[in-house]
């Protein structure tokens, strides 16, 4: 099935202009091959974490279940494992440049490490990074980052043991003084490298890092957010922090190609949540956008395509390839 796809800020045809400069839009026409949806009688996709793409296909969590899965880019599945469904709670998967797979249970405080077909092979556990964890990437050698909910240092490096290595923060010195509302961050990963990047999700700027070493200060989206203001006010005996405002959202989600940095956009008119901005990997430059045909909550660059996730009203996964061309 083919879609195709153009805009501009408002909605209508042509170059969208940001404070961060113009927004050059590629018009494309997206091959879209069957969608892998989930039922109310299969909760595989009731809550999928962010697939992962693998050689030929991708894998997918789902934190209802805490099952994971193996499909071909066709929407055929080569595999699933309940091996979490008894407790477990996979909040974020991973692939590593050996092609394990590294899932993230919240509900045991631990990380699942699969092969590629799903068998368990160890876990690494999470409770000395002090902190409950959110996402994560695996290291070439076997150490894992882990992303914490907190701004004095976000980022905590285990190996394989659970012992903490590192402790890490964005090279950027206002970071410290966000409330963590105000500075939550987006993970992009290669499993091809140890690059990986983190993207402000309510404000301004992303980062890209090697293992854990910041490779650049804070690079700028080309659509400039505002950070959301962030408040504390009694109600009763109950002190209850929140933005101000409702915040106008920037990087909903962030995969890499061997090249790019994607980004599926936030922001405020009516084409959020369809735009995918890409950036250069090398050094953050900014090259062109893409509409997506639907809105979606997360997108994964998988061979030229992209994986998107959208809710009708159960998960869906679907594979989208501008037709007769690749994303690099």
């Amino acid at each position: 099935m083919l879609a195709g796809c153009r805009g501009d800020a408002d909605g209508g045809p042509g170059v969208a202009t940001g404070g961060g400069g113009e927004r050059r839009f590629v018009e494309t026409q997206w091959v879209r091959t069957p969608a892998v949806t989930g039922t109310a009688e299969d909760t595989l996709l009731r809550t999928p974490t962010q697939p992962v793409a693998v050689p030929g296909g991708f894998v997918v969590a789902d934190a209802h279940t805490g099952s994971v899965a193996r499909f071909g880019l066709d929407g055929t599945r080569r595999w699933r494992t309940p091996e979490f469904a008894r407790g477990g709670v996979i909040s974020d998967i991973a692939a590593a440049g050996d092609g394990t797979l590294w899932a993230l249970d919240r509900a045991r405080g631990s990380i699942a490490v699969l092969d590629s077909t799903g068998r368990a092979l160890f876990r690494v556990p999470t409770s000395a990074a002090g902190e409950q964890p959110q996402a994560l990437v695996p290291l070439a050698g076997g150490d894992v980052i882990l992303l914490l909910p907190q701004t004095d240092a976000p980022f905590v490096r285990l190996n394989r043991e659970g012992t903490v290595a590192t402790r890490t923060t964005l090279p950027w010195k206002k970071y410290n003084s966000l409330s963590y509302l105000a500075g939550q961050l987006a993970l992009g990963k290669d499993a091809r490298s140890d690059r990986w990047v983190a993207a402000f999700s309510s404000g301004d700027g992303f980062f890209i890092f090697r293992e854990d070493d910041p490779a650049t200060s804070r690079l700028r989206f080309i659509e400039p957010v505002n950070f959301p203001r962030i408040v504390t006010e009694k109600r009763g005996n109950t002190t209850i922090t929140r933005p101000e405002h409702k915040p106008r959202l920037s990087a909903l989600s962030v995969t890499l190609s061997p090249t790019r940095i994607y980004v599926l956009f936030g922001g405020s008119t009516r084409l959020r949540n369809r735009i995918v901005d890409s950036y250069s990997l090398q050094d953050g430059r900014y090259l062109e956008s893409h509409l997506l045909p639907a809105r979606t909550s997360s997108i994964t660059w998988a061979e030229g395509g992209l994986l998107t996730v959208s809710h009708r009203p159960y998960a869906s996964i679907e594979y989208l390839k501008p037709a007769g061309t690749a994303l690099p």
